[in-house]
């Protein structure tokens, strides 16, 4: 299914096309717009399930809110053929015939030398309609999961790439949502 969308008076071509995916019961929807200012390309799963659709759309929704507000802010050097871009893409990764793995990457470029770029992984119970916490397969122990943080922050920092980009306060509000 495509639908071709007229935006308004910026011109904006919006196409947005749902295909099956690879795995049962989940669907691709890959969302394009250009406009005046920028462009976005964004790709989600779709389940047959609202509560795991709900929690996934709220993050795209968000990454897609966020950016757009950038933009405005940033409207007067977005001019010419300088534009804006907003790509999220997801990969599928399947651990058994209901378990995925779905790793969303957004990257969003306003403005100046680099991006930025996030990653946001749902693991997904496509039998039980939900999404896994830490917990739904862990049991919680202080100590374990003090240990694991202390070695996931270990390799962290090894990693000379990625270790600038890594903010103690971000890592710590994502491993207090997971448990």
């Amino acid at each position: 299914m495509v639908q071709d969308i007229i935006a308004g008076n910026d011109n904006a071509v919006e196409n947005v096309e749902v295909s099956p995916s690879a795995y049962p019961g989940l669907n691709i929807e890959t969302r394009t717009k250009n406009t005046k200012h920028y462009i976005l390309s964004i790709s989600s799963v779709l389940a047959n399930s609202k509560e795991i659709n709900t929690p996934i759309q709220t993050w795209v929704n968000d990454q897609e809110k966020k950016f757009l507000a950038e933009v405005e802010a940033s409207a007067e050097t977005l001019q010419g053929d300088h534009r804006a871009e907003l790509n999220i893409t997801v990969e599928t990764n399947k651990i058994n015939d209901h378990l995925y793995s779905l790793v969303f990457t957004s990257y969003q470029y306003i403005g100046g030398a680099n991006g930025q770029s996030i990653i946001k992984p749902f693991n997904i119970d496509t039998a039980d309609n939900k999404i896994l916490n830490l917990s739904d397969i862990m049991t919680y122990d202080k100590a374990a999961v003090d240990h694991i943080m202390s070695i996931v922050k270990e390799e962290l920092k090894k990693q000379k790439n990625v270790n600038s980009y890594v903010f103690e306060a971000e890592l710590q509000k994502s491993i207090k949502k997971s448990v």
